[in-house]
């Protein structure tokens, strides 16, 4: 599994996402799962930053860090995994549905929950490790 560790701001996450475009690639996985990954992790990413961080590029603490990690598991699986210590927030406990009409906040959640196959959360040591799973990406 391939992985690095970037500051969580949002000057960083342009970098971060092409790690995990040019990781996805080396790995085979198809076009269009490319792009559902894509929209997946830039939403977790901004959400780290924006929500358990709290950061813009002028507030800074350099202690703010998102480890993302990639790999295939069971030949044909993908798992996304992106680490960080910043305040708790399980996303399997965001009530999230169709949008009847639009609103701010959540629109996210129900796009990351809606193009993961599974997603598993846990805190632990002040950590929170989300693992968003993609079944059958060659």
């Amino acid at each position: 599994m391939s992985e690095k560790t970037f500051t969580a701001t949002e000057s960083k996450l342009r970098e971060m996402i092409l790690f995990i475009k040019e990781e996805s690639q080396t790995l085979k996985v198809r076009d269009d799962v490319v792009k559902k990954i894509h929209v997946i992790a830039e939403e977790v990413i901004t959400n780290i930053i924006n929500h358990g961080y709290n950061n813009s590029d002028s507030n800074i603490d350099q202690d703010n860090t998102i480890l993302i990690k990639i790999g295939l598991f069971e030949q044909r699986n993908l798992k996304l995994v992106f680490i960080d210590t910043g305040t708790c927030y399980n996303l399997n406990e965001t009530a999230v549905g169709p949008m009847t009409k639009p609103q701010i906040g959540g629109l996210g959640a129900y796009f990351i929950k809606k193009l993961a196959d599974d997603i598993i959360y846990k805190r632990e040591k002040n950590r929170n490790t989300l693992e968003v799973i993609l079944k059958d990406v060659l």
